[in-house]
């Protein structure tokens, strides 16, 4: 004699129900469920120099000065500010850069000074940040004339960079100043992505021509005021083994 409860849990809805649940689980645990995680580097300059434009200056290098000149000299000339950051090792590959901010202190201001708008703008070749505090750059220091030392010049002299500036930011007196734009950030963007572009910044003034319009920013060896960049970046975050309860 058959029992009236043998065929119960194999009916046609059961069964479909049991199926789909089934399918559900297999879907789930057959892939991976994504997060974004966010998180914030701090770092200092690695390498910054600067490079002066009048002919007795031309041709030296200062990588070892506590400070980064830019703008229109007390004599006549200018300076720039050159400046890179090292990334590897600091932000993963295939992250997501959401903001960068650049930190720079100046540290000196000339008397009776013209304030001016300054900018950073990407550089396009390689330099060398060298030893020395205003003596003859050598092969691999860079100079106005020099990216990396005699026989070894710039597409242009003062330095080879992008034509739209990344950042800019007024600045008067003594004090801490923060560039930050999404130029900045697609900078850092294009730097993780190909590591091999990344020769930092140039900082120059928009009135560079107008004296008295020089600043000295702390270099990388000027304690406490060393140039900073602050990066904001996402990375995607894999969770395996997702459970169903």
């Amino acid at each position: 004699m058959k029992s009236p409860f043998s065929n119960r849990n194999k009916s046609p809805v059961h069964a479909a129900h049991r199926l789909g649940a089934a399918c559900l689980c297999a879907a789930l645990l057959g892939h991976s469920a994504q997060s974004v995680r966010a998180d914030v580097t701090n770092l200092i300059a690695v390498a910054d120099t600067t490079l002066q434009d009048d002919p007795a200056l031309a041709n030296l290098n200062y990588g070892l000065d506590d400070g980064i000149r830019a703008g229109g000299r007390q004599q006549p000339g200018k300076a720039r500010g050159l400046l890179r950051f090292d990334l590897a090792g600091s932000i993963p590959a295939g992250a997501t850069i959401n903001s960068a901010t650049l930190t720079l202190t100046v540290i000196a201001t000339p008397t009776l000074p013209v304030d001016s708008t300054f900018e950073v703008h990407r550089v396009l070749a390689e330099w060398g940040e060298g030893t020395n505090v205003a003596n003859p750059a050598v092969v691999g220091e860079a100079s106005w004339n020099d990216r990396l030392g005699p026989g070894t010049p710039w597409s242009i002299a003062g330095g080879d960079f992008t034509a739209t500036a990344s950042a800019a930011q007024a600045i008067s007196g003594n004090g801490v100043y923060n560039f930050t734009s999404a130029g900045l950030a697609a900078d850092v963007q294009m730097w993780v992505d190909n590591a091999g572009s990344n020769f930092g910044w140039l900082l120059r003034s928009e009135s560079e021509t107008m004296p008295i319009t020089i600043r000295k920013f702390g270099s990388r060896i000027s304690l406490g005021s060393e140039p900073r960049l602050i990066i904001g970046y996402s990375t995607p975050t894999t969770i395996f083994g997702v459970a169903l309860v």
